[in-house]
């Protein structure tokens, strides 16, 4: 059995539960709202460029942007993703921040700033279509953040990874009554109350109802709500031209038996039923799959809770899992989304 490392924090002042955009149809107005509201942009790739240019200047913002356009085409939504949370820390914790050492979480050599870390040459390459070698700013970005808002580490345990535990072993010193923070995910953290057991010990019972995310967790699921995984260019990727990698042709062979399984799926989706000729026709689809998903796990007509955004196939059925829906033959969408993952990038 594997172990995750989870980390007891002291809480601060007052706690404020932030709201995250649920994948339902007013998702779009809200998650637009909390991308103005937490990073002060639009959502589109210009006004995130132009609002990181404004903070730390043209020559940061085009390294950056360099960066996320080495990163495969169906990971590219979480490397401006990445950028979307820098641009929310920044503006609770100051420009410096972008230039401020960062410890852990990146593929390179000891410490290093953000500013550092988007030049490194391991952005040049194919990392793979399930890695985003931009993830370690988010995790600086909403871990900051949150060690701003509900305070530094205190104490670190490990549990065995078979779900978030309701009790912990409260931090040397404790005393009844102390109001603690764990943290969960990267950014993220929930509420608990040391009490004490009926032997007379201390054990610091943990609020599992009210989930904390710091602004840039938040910021970063409501760009990938109206992101998910459709084109996105950058500057000077001009639709139609060389310089547009959504324009490049697909291999008509390899994507007309993925589209009619697609279809066979669900043959309600329009992007299932015209030609994929590019590959961005082809991310379209991914996309509207992710979609197709959920809806199946989650019917409008049931009273289910609709799970976090879901970025790929795979984070869907997951959430399909944890929601326990009582469904029996759940369509072969993995197996398709990794044929379609070959199809969008394929390897030399």
């Amino acid at each position: 059995m594997g172990a995750r490392r989870i980390s007891v924090r002291a809480g601060r002042g007052r706690v404020r539960l932030g709201l995250v955009a649920r994948p339902v149809n007013p998702r779009w107005a809200r998650a637009a709202e909390q991308l103005r509201v937490n990073a002060g942009i639009d959502p589109t790739v210009e006004s995130l460029l132009g609002r990181l240019t404004a903070i730390v200047g043209q020559d940061e913002a085009a390294a950056a942007a360099l960066a996320v356009k080495a990163v495969v085409l169906i990971r590219r939504a979480s490397a401006l993703g990445s950028l979307v949370a820098a641009v929310v820390a920044m503006r609770e914790l100051g420009a410096t921040w972008w230039f401020a050492e960062q410890e852990g979480g990146a593929p390179g050599p000891g410490r290093m700033s953000p500013a550092q870390f988007v030049r490194l040459q391991p952005h040049r390459v194919d990392m793979g279509v399930r890695y985003d070698p931009l993830e370690a700013l988010y995790g600086w970005a909403a871990e900051n953040v949150a060690d701003a808002r509900w305070g530094v580490p205190l104490d670190d345990q490990f549990y065995p990874d078979e779900g978030f535990p309701a009790r912990l072993e409260p931090p040397v010193g404790s005393k009844p009554g102390d109001q603690l923070v764990v943290a969960w995910e990267v950014g993220c953290r929930c509420p608990a109350t040391v009490v004490i057991r009926p032997d007379g010990g201390l054990v610091a019972e943990v609020d599992r109802e009210n989930l904390l995310r710091s602004t840039p967790v938040e910021a970063w699921w409501a760009w990938h709500h109206l992101a998910g995984s459709t084109p996105q260019p950058l500057p000077g990727e001009v639709a139609g031209t060389g310089n547009d990698p959504y324009s490049v042709a697909l291999d008509r062979g390899a994507a007309e038996p993925l589209r009619l399984q697609a279809r066979a799926m669900d043959p309600s989706v329009p992007e299932f039923n015209r030609p994929w000729v590019t590959v961005g026709d082809a991310l379209r689809a991914l996309d509207a799959a992710a979609e197709s998903l959920r809806v199946w796990a989650h019917p409008p007509d049931l009273s289910v809770p609709s799970p976090d955004p879901w970025v790929t196939i795979a984070d869907a059925l997951r959430a399909w899992d944890a929601a326990n829906t009582r469904r029996s033959n759940p369509p072969p969408w993995p197996h398709w989304e990794r044929e379609m993952q070959a199809l969008i990038n394929p390897r030399p």
